[in-house]
């Protein structure tokens, strides 16, 4: 007789046939985001067959060789739009009236977050992934265990490592959907120091070494030498995929 499944278990299982529909919905994208990148590499003769889906390199018998442009035009838009800080305009809202000294406060605390925290790096990485990929995206958060006392983090995300609600859409820079996937490459190591997972939760998870949740992400860093990460029993060696599930209510 079977045993019922315990709701955590449904619940991870229909999570994860919710991923597998992303996945489905975001593979022709990844395809050619994957084409993007080999091309920035050199690799300007790649091609991809959409029915089978395998990678080739097109070729009519005369010597291939790539003059490699397109890294000087990236970094030089990178360069052009991080050259200045920002200027920041914080107003008071609908829902939200705000005093001109919250106001202030509001505008130097940006100014912290920028400084400190390395946001013109973070958005040059950004920008590659929006001229690269379609699309950058920030993470911005409230880490309550970041430097004792807590503070706003932002962190910026390869959209590889996102799987958002085909359904969803774009509020002005802000994406607004039912329900985001973030998945990201860690060690076992580092998992266990987050204190927002159940510690017998944790223990349960077994590495996988992968290097991505995304195949073709994967098949990129392995053509530029990466190698999975097995580890055997080493904590600060093995790595896993965690997987973490926004929902909107």
């Amino acid at each position: 007789m079977d045993q019922p499944i315990q709701k955590d278990q449904y619940d991870i299982q229909r999570l994860e046939r919710l991923l597998q529909y992303c996945k489905q919905n975001k593979m022709k994208w990844e395809i050619e985001s994957f084409i993007n990148m080999e091309f920035v590499e050199g690799n300007h003769y790649v091609y991809c067959n959409q029915a089978t889906r395998e990678i080739t390199r097109q070729t009519d018998g005369r010597i291939q060789r790539t003059v490699n442009k397109i890294r000087i035009q990236i970094r030089g838009i990178k360069n052009i739009i991080t050259k200045n800080d920002p200027r920041w305009q914080v107003r008071s809202s609908r829902k939200i009236r705000a005093t001109e000294d919250e106001i202030k406060v509001a505008n130097i605390l940006l100014q912290t977050i920028w400084s400190e925290q390395d946001l013109r790096d973070k958005t040059k990485d950004l920008l590659d992934h929006a001229l690269l990929k379609t699309y950058g995206a920030y993470f911005i958060y409230y880490d309550p265990q970041y430097k004792d006392d807590g503070e706003v983090r932002v962190e910026s995300i390869d959209p590889f490592d996102l799987y958002l609600d085909p359904y969803g859409e774009l509020d002005g820079a802000r994406f607004c959907g039912q329900y985001i996937i973030r998945t990201t490459r860690t060690t076992m190591y580092e998992l266990k120091k987050m204190k927002q997972y159940p510690e017998k939760a944790v223990k349960e998870v077994q590495p996988d070494g992968r290097i991505s949740e995304s195949d073709w992400k994967a098949r990129h860093y392995q053509n530029k030498g990466e190698t999975n990460l097995a580890g055997g029993n080493d904590d600060m060696l093995s790595s896993v995929i965690l997987k973490e599930f926004y929902h909107y209510f």
